[in-house]
């Protein structure tokens, strides 16, 4: 059979990629699709045989087509949590706090499907929940006072990731500082830890 050169269809449409293809006597192989930052939606990222290579009339070309840049898991709002308790702070009537943070509810862009209760680093986690869903929440051993820096895993065997496995800030990961004050938790009227 007579011998062609494989066309440069790199950074093509996949339309004008097949169109060159096909116009050099080859046919169109396998399509995959991969996430980009650099190729736009839609465009060939990569060829296979490279372009130039002699081949076979009717030979097929494999292309990588992009998807665009990949979404992935970011930190919409990282809550503490202080008990199960709400107050309301109107009129003069004072209100004993429990000046402990008892947990951290995190609000994901999209549901998190991978994850454990050591995906949150920094405090003694107790309890995890909301796997499968877009809201994680952990108890913990409750921090009365002081200076904390927390950190939610984007990798590693306990990283955040959605359900194509996306992790968290592509792998990132997040980081939050948290200081508890001085507060009047036992209500005697005096500012202490």
């Amino acid at each position: 059979p007579a011998q062609v050169a494989v066309p440069n269809v790199v950074g093509l449409t996949q339309a004008a990629a097949t169109s060159a293809i096909t116009g050099a006597g080859l046919v169109v192989g396998t399509v995959t699709t991969q996430s980009s930052s650099t190729v736009p939606s839609g465009s060939v990222i990569s060829e296979n045989p490279t372009a130039g290579t002699m081949v076979n009339s009717g030979s097929a070309v494999n292309l990588v087509v992009s998807s665009g840049v990949a979404q992935v898991p970011a930190v919409l709002s990282f809550n503490v949590l202080f008990g199960a308790q709400s107050y309301n702070l109107t009129g003069s009537t004072r209100n004993r706090l429990p000046w402990q943070i008892t947990g951290i509810r995190v609000v994901f862009s999209e549901a998190i499907t991978t994850g454990t209760i050591n995906s949150l680093s920094g405090v003694s986690a107790t309890a995890f929940t909301g796997l499968g869903t877009n809201t994680l929440t952990w108890g913990i051993t409750p921090v009365a006072q002081g200076s904390v820096s927390l950190m939610l895993l984007g990798n590693g065997p306990d990283a955040l990731k959605d359900a194509s496995g996306n992790g968290l800030y592509a792998g990132a990961g997040f980081s939050q500082a948290v200081k508890v004050l001085f507060g009047d938790f036992n209500d005697d009227g005096l500012v202490n830890a």
